[in-house]
C-alpha cells in the first residue's frame, strides 16, 4: 500500500470551505454540518490516492464532491508526498430565496436530476442530504 500524502490548504481554500459551510447552514440548520463531512470525506480519499483524479490544467487536478456542486481543486508534489489544496469552489451555488443557480448559464434540470438519481442508484449519495436540499428548494420556489 503506497503511504498517505500530507495535505497542505492555501489559506483561500479554507476560507472557501467556512464561506460554503455558512451559506448551506444559514440556509438549512445542519446542513453546512453535511456540506463540510462530504468535503472532509472527499479530502481523505484525495490524501490516500491522488492520482485517481485526472490533470485539468496544468498541474493542477479536480475532485467532484458527490452531493454538493463544488470541486476540489489541488496539485501533487510527490517529492515531498504532499497535496496542495488550492482551492474549493462551485459554479452553480444554489440562491436559495430565488431557486436559480447563482452561475452566469443555469444548468438544465435533466441533466442535474440524471446526475442525483444516477448516483443513488450507485449508491453514492448521502439520502438525507439530498432529500433536504431538494425539499428546501421546493420550499423556496413556491
Amino acid at each position: 500500500m503506497s503511504p498517505s500524502y500530507h495535505l497542505r490548504f492555501t489559506p483561500e481554500s479554507l476560507q472557501d470551505i467556512i464561506d460554503a459551510a455558512d451559506y448551506y447552514e444559514y440556509h438549512s440548520k445542519g446542513l453546512g454540518q453535511k456540506f463540510k463531512s462530504e468535503i472532509k470525506r472527499k479530502l481523505i480519499l484525495i490524501k490516500k490516492s491522488p492520482f485517481l483524479y485526472a490533470l485539468r490544467y496544468h498541474d493542477v487536478r479536480i475532485a467532484l464532491t458527490e452531493i454538493f456542486p463544488y470541486s476540489i481543486h489541488f496539485s501533487i508534489y510527490e517529492n515531498i508526498q504532499t497535496v496542495q489544496i488550492h482551492a474549493i469552489n462551485t459554479e452553480n451555488l444554489p440562491n436559495f430565496e430565488t431557486g436559480v443557480s447563482l452561475s452566469s448559464t443555469n444548468r438544465n434540470h435533466p441533466a442535474i436530476l440524471f446526475i442525483i438519481f444516477s448516483r443513488i442508484l450507485l449508491g453514492k449519495v448521502d439520502m438525507p442530504a439530498v432529500c433536504e436540499m431538494f425539499f428546501l428548494k421546493m420550499r423556496v420556489n413556491q
